[in-house]
């Protein structure tokens, strides 16, 4: 058997989340229903009358154009529709690194990211947040990092776990970092809209830089894990090259998944999604607070 580093977190709550009481691990609001989501008559009876045949691979068109609003200039080929951001991730850094490419890593992450470099032999540095400055980037440590050998950089904006929102002038520095020696940044968004301190929707990386791929999904501002719908919006050619790879493994989120997502990102349904996150987000952290 190879070497493999198991994704610690996932492990657990793979093995538990579903069999205790009381959940504590859990990084997104409580799920939304599918009530939560459609009341109109003649939608529920499209559902109903859904064939459960394949999708289209990459997403639906109506969820990739979607999706591709929510993004300044995007256009649905910009779009790859994935099994959660986790499949976004995986088979995006399959597409743009080999084992010996240096890939540079912000920290503290969501760990995906970091079990996959060590399993598929990426050299990875990284850049840290700083708690005594409330969470903000180390940015001189990031271009100390930065090489000419580095091929991707890796953000997570608004950031998991610290919650630290990154200002348009610390979006600017990376970027150019990236720039300065064309290499990918790769910016895990997905808890953009879940925002606990303004209403204002935490801006995407996307369009700032043509080697930039925004992955995001609607497992946490959306409260909808259970769909497990992801995505990539990236250069289109790029897109095609990890829609090739996504072929080799999930092929495509279900029919029923690519259907309610469609209907939670319509611009009925996606604000209401935002607000009941927001609430819930604020009626809890007081709570949190007083223990």
């Amino acid at each position: 058997m190879t070497t493999f580093q198991p994704f610690d977190m996932e492990r657990m709550m793979s093995k538990w989340e579903n069999v205790v009481t009381y959940n504590l691990s859990e990084s997104g609001v409580h799920p939304a229903t599918i009530r939560d989501l459609v009341d109109d008559p003649t939608v529920i009876e499209d559902l109903l009358s859904t064939e459960l045949n394949y999708p289209q691979a990459n997403g639906i068109a109506v969820l990739r154009e979607r999706i591709a609003d929510l993004y300044p200039d995007a256009t649905p080929d910009n779009v790859l529709v994935t099994v959660g951001c986790a499949e976004a991730n995986f088979i995006t850094l399959q597409t743009l690194l080999a084992p010996g490419d240096e890939m540079v890593m912000m920290l503290p992450n969501y760990m995906q990211l970091w079990g996959i470099a060590h399993n598929y032999g990426f050299q990875l540095k990284s850049f840290h947040l700083q708690e005594e400055r409330g969470w903000a980037p180390d940015l001189e440590q990031l271009s100390d990092a930065v090489s000419e050998r580095t091929k991707l950089i890796a953000v997570c904006n608004p950031n998991n776990p610290t919650g630290y929102i990154l200002t348009e002038a610390e979006m600017e520095a990376i970027v150019a970092t990236a720039a300065r020696v064309g290499a990918w940044l790769l910016a895990d968004e997905v808890y953009s809209g879940a925002e606990r301190l303004t209403d204002t929707q935490t801006p995407s990386f996307w369009g700032r830089y043509n080697r930039v791929l925004a992955m995001n999904s609607l497992s946490k501002a959306y409260g909808l894990p259970g769909l497990r719908i992801g995505w990539v919006v990236g250069p289109a050619d790029t897109v095609d090259e990890i829609w090739a790879r996504h072929e080799y493994t999930t092929i495509s989120a279900a029919m029923l998944s690519n259907k309610l997502a469609a209907i939670a990102l319509s611009p009925q349904v996606r604000p209401r999604l935002i607000r009941r996150a927001r609430n819930y987000i604020r009626q809890g952290f007081p709570i949190l607070e007083g223990c």
